[in-house]
């Protein structure tokens, strides 16, 4: 499923009730299909982050190309800056394109 913003990769954020990427591995290669609560970043007016709750999604493991257990850590002010650091690409910031664009057969 493509991204709303076009690309092929879609990342989705999503609760589980596994208790370790172990445990999660073992759902993903037991069943075709897994259920869980999908979670949106948003940021308030205060640029604070909170997590919105857009209830339960279910995710075929056939697609699914990695996993890894989200840890949120606190920012102190002399923290090197999150994000997009490398300024030796011509376009340094936003995402980048897709790999292959919309109509291109390989």
């Amino acid at each position: 499923m493509p991204s709303a913003q076009g690309y092929l990769v879609h990342q989705v954020t999503i609760e589980h009730n596994a208790k370790s990427c172990s445990e999660l591995c073992d759902a993903l290669n037991n069943d075709v299909f897994i259920i869980g609560r999908q979670l949106y970043r948003k940021r308030t007016p205060s640029s604070e982050p909170i997590w919105q709750d857009r209830g339960d999604i279910v995710l075929n493991t056939a697609h699914v190309g990695k996993v890894a257990e989200f840890v949120e850590f606190e920012r102190d002010e002399d923290d090197e800056p999150h994000g997009n650091i490398d300024h030796r690409r011509q376009h340094t910031s936003g995402t980048r394109p897709p790999i292959r664009p919309r109509g291109t057969v390989f």
